[in-house]
């Protein structure tokens, strides 16, 4: 669970980063980053605390990763209709996909407060299979992103062409 935290965070930021240029309403992709951040730190709490012996923390796990992963589902559907250019199918799927996570929470929830906790499961395999699902139709746009990681060393002197020349003929050290 803690890695497909991680994953899910990257999924998240990458999807932030492919985006931000495209929108004129910068709010909406950051909320969206924001809830999937939380949610993927609720996947965290609900795959390290177990059910049974922590059972507030792994419901509070369950409701983060779950209501905030609802928010981020729907949220990335508008954004698709209004970032992505001549892309209806895509937003067309991830709105059917998030009107079937918000399917399977209703009953799921209804069913964790009648304490049918067997029937609630299934509610949540369903919740995450339609959430994965979601995830993986970004697969359709990075396809055609390039994400580089640039890192300066601004503190450091720069190396220039002389020093390294000065360096190689300086003649080698004997201990």
């Amino acid at each position: 669970m803690n890695l497909s935290a991680f994953a899910g965070l990257l999924i998240g930021l990458l999807r932030y980063l492919q985006v931000r240029r495209r929108l004129v309403s910068v709010w909406l992709n950051r909320c969206s980053l924001a809830a999937f951040s939380t949610a993927c730190c609720g996947m965290s709490l609900l795959g390290n605390f177990q059910i049974f012996p922590q059972l507030v923390v792994h419901n509070l796990g369950t409701a983060l990763t779950f209501g905030l992963g609802l928010v981020f589902c729907w949220t990335q559907a508008v954004i698709t209709l209004k970032a992505d250019q001549g892309s209806r199918a895509g937003a067309a799927v991830r709105f059917l996909l998030s009107a079937c996570i918000t399917l399977c929470m209703v009953p799921y929830f209804w069913l964790m407060a009648l304490e049918q906790h067997l029937q609630a499961a299934r509610c949540q395999w369903a919740l995450v299979s339609f959430l994965l699902l979601f995830i993986s139709t970004f697969a359709l746009e990075f396809r055609h992103s390039s994400f580089h990681i640039v890192t300066l060393d601004t503190a450091a002197r720069p190396f220039t062409q002389s020093d390294h020349r000065d360096a190689s003929e300086a003649p080698p050290t004997r201990i």
